[in-house]
């Protein structure tokens, strides 16, 4: 008998159920009673809704990170001496996705060809944390690229053992979307657009919005291959909340995705699908602009830090003095630069952001140009092989093809999401995406070594 089929799924239970009782208990210790019970509430109705279905440790893994995604904000306000109980709650997810890969070392290999550039940045990263010497924010840094890493191998390495895993994660996040919905209302009109997710933290409202980003491409990527009704209703929803939320950024992004979803390569109906899907997505721009005063404010205030962008001066919220700050720090140290978290311990020892808000200056800063270069090359794999394998099943309307645009859009949502926000070092952010890729990379490669052998039998 196979190694997978005696495997046992005990501890992975036992994990993820400890898991939920460590926020719960963490909440209520932190005397947050309210919140305490939004929590609990959420708890209930995620075991309520959760596929009956799951049977593998890897789908209660899955669950677990989707479950601590969605719940973020509130293990970050429980705090353990320096750390959050969101920061032991990642070491946690890296220490259990390591345990899951102990069966399946042999395919680490397989694992990390497409990723093996962001292998050498996460070596880097710890160098750089050692050589500069250790901090909270460099250690915490260091973890989350330690946790994508270890997602992505995770979901990488069952879903070669189980193809039916990458729609039982779709199945997934459509579940955590609708929570997210559910609680999103709630904040909204509990506290008001913009005022916070589950607590009064204008923060959150961003985390609240980089989250749906993943969620919207998985619509659209249904969409596009013909689940109209559950695919449209997603990324409908989705970019309406993300409006509410007021994160501008985030709302230009998911906007852009309605186009990038309509992209179809190498055809004349393909440019004339993205001129639609670009005139689609610039409706929905004005459209939330036009008719959501408060996000019509967040783009356009008449004082502070504001840009001249093609006539129109849109506020900028202070991140051009960060930006030629953390720039200017940068030049010092060009190459190798200063070590893992420098960044935020340079902004917060001037005494206002603790973050550049720009994670491409954030890796410039912390790890120079060789770490940026690995990064840079790790993304640019890992896309090209992607696009490469979604093109083809596109041509075919093969239905793996749906996993693949789902990870591109992914990607792109989370690349353009760096230039004004910190989603490089947000565990909530990191993890989802890391199921993503890692699922997509997988499907790629397992449908390539089938029809290799096909080709071999004939």
């Amino acid at each position: 008998m196979s190694v997978i089929a005696t495997r046992s799924e005990y501890p992975a239970r036992l994990i993820a159920l400890a898991t939920i009782g460590i926020v719960c208990l963490g909440l209520f210790v932190a005397l947050l009673p309210v919140v305490a019970g939004v929590a609990v509430i959420a708890v209930l109705v995620v075991l309520a809704v959760v596929p009956r279905s799951m049977s593998k440790d890897v789908e209660y893994f899955a669950a677990a990170i989707l479950l601590m995604s969605v719940l973020s904000v509130l293990p970050g306000r429980v705090q353990f001496g320096p750390v959050t109980l969101g920061g032991v709650l990642t070491v946690l997810e890296v220490v259990v996705a390591v345990l899951l890969l102990v069966h399946d070392s042999g395919r680490l290999g397989a694992a990390w060809h497409s990723m093996w550039p962001l292998i050498g940045f996460l070596l880097w990263s710890w160098l750089s944390l050692l050589q500069a010497g250790v901090s909270v924010d460099g250690l915490q840094n260091a973890v989350v690229f330690t946790g994508f890493i270890a997602v992505a191998t995770v979901a990488y390495v069952r879903t070669l053992d189980d193809q039916t895993f990458a729609q039982h994660l779709q199945t997934l996040f459509e579940r955590s979307f609708w929570l997210l919905v559910v609680l999103g209302v709630v904040s909204i009109v509990r506290l008001g657009p913009g005022r916070g997710f589950l607590v009064p933290e204008h923060g959150t409202s961003r985390s609240f919005a980089l989250l749906l980003l993943p969620m919207i491409a998985s619509g659209l990527s249904r969409w596009r291959y013909g689940d109209r009704k559950h695919g449209l209703a997603m990324a409908t929803l989705g970019l309406a909340l993300v409006a509410l939320s007021l994160s501008r950024a985030s709302f230009v992004i998911g906007c852009s995705l309605f186009a990038l979803a309509r992209l179809k390569p190498r055809s004349l109906v393909g440019f004339a699908r993205v001129v639609t899907g670009l005139i689609i997505a610039a409706a929905l721009l004005w459209a939330g602009i036009r008719f959501i005063p408060p996000l019509h404010d967040r783009f356009f205030q008449s004082h502070g830090d504001l840009v001249d962008v093609g006539g129109y001066t849109f506020s900028a919220t202070g991140r051009t003095e960060l930006w030629s700050l953390t720039w200017h720090q940068f030049e010092e140290s060009p190459w190798i630069g200063q070590g893992a978290g420098a960044s935020e311990e340079y902004l917060t020892a001037l005494g206002g952001a603790s973050h550049p808000h720009n994670d491409y200056l954030r890796l410039l800063f912390d790890y120079g140009i060789v770490g940026t270069a690995l990064w840079t090359l790790g993304i640019v794999l890992i896309i090209t092989t992607l696009f490469r394998d979604w093109r083809r099943w596109d041509g075919t309307r093969d239905p793996k093809a749906v996993t693949e645009l789902w990870a591109l859009l992914s990607i792109a949502a989370f690349l353009a999401a760096m230039i004004t926000a910190n989603p490089l070092v947000y565990m909530h952010v990191q993890g989802p995406l890391g199921l993503i890729v890692g699922v997509a990379l997988a499907t790629s490669a397992g449908k390539r070594t089938s029809f290799a052998s096909e080709g071999r039998s004939r």
